[in-house]
């Protein structure tokens, strides 16, 4: 199954085209709402604990949905020139565990702990927005744009913050 999401708004890429969810982004911070066609929302936010960032994917009740655990690239030989890469996250769905891994800034695979990929992210160049690609499963939309901002926050934690 095929999604496109552009311009804030998620569409399958079937012959209706139908919207199935809507992004409203806040002032300030990662906290995005998730707004379903019937009436429901979510909202992803990125969680500080004792032991590191947690991104979460919550119900507008507060009950998380998604939640992922980012990690550093897996080197064999550490370089003092060279800061540790934020390139993969393990994803936690009910009881599926899933690797979220961002292979560039415009193209991220999930797949499962068999190594088998579910879903792909790629970015569709001077078109504009993102295509995701569900490979033999059909996810719910609330699922589909919390890995799709998951990714986002993957590539923030790579950025250089300037003052």
């Amino acid at each position: 199954m095929k999604y496109l999401f552009h311009f804030g708004t998620l569409h399958c890429q079937d012959e209706n085209g139908e919207v199935l969810a809507h992004i409203k982004g806040s002032f300030y911070g990662a906290k995005r709402n998730i707004l379903l066609p019937d009436g429901s929302s979510y909202y992803t936010d990125i969680q500080n604990t004792r032991s590191g960032r947690i991104y979460v994917l919550c119900h507008a009740d507060g009950t998380i949905c998604l939640s992922a655990v980012p990690h550093t690239t897996e080197e064999k030989t550490p370089s003092l020139c060279r800061l540790p890469r934020t390139d993969h996250a393990a994803v936690c769905f009910g009881t599926e565990n899933y690797r979220l891994t961002m292979h560039s800034s415009g193209l991220y695979r999930l797949t499962q702990e068999s190594g088998e990929a579910t879903l792909t992210i790629n970015h569709r160049g001077v078109a504009g927005g993102w295509e995701l690609c569900a490979e033999n499963q059909i996810y719910p939309p609330y699922f589909l744009c919390g890995i799709f901002f998951f990714c986002r926050y993957l590539e923030q934690e790579n950025e250089f913050i300037t003052v």
